[in-house]
């Protein structure tokens, strides 16, 4: 969506989102701190370098040709393993 990445610091955020540098992560039910990385992300050149950044790591690790790339890698070294 091209908009900066604020979300929970949860394990499903925390595995997706590097905090501060491809999003902003904020402690579970922490109204202020949320405030604060909505606002830090608001502004530039902070917003731009993290859209990018989630940008380019969505693309090379979770576009269709990335995950096309991880099941040809498994399918090999199962084929591999059975031969």
């Amino acid at each position: 969506a091209r908009v900066p990445v604020v979300a929970s610091d949860i394990p499903g955020s925390r595995d997706l989102v590097v905090s501060g540098e491809t999003g902003l992560l904020f402690p579970l039910d922490d109204v202020t701190a949320l405030t604060k990385a909505l606002d830090e992300a608001a502004r530039e050149p902070l917003r731009s370098r993290l859209t990018t950044a989630s940008r380019e790591r969505v693309l090379s690790d979770y576009s269709a040709a990335a995950i096309a790339r991880r099941y040809t890698k498994v399918y090999q070294e199962l084929v591999t393993r059975a031969s």
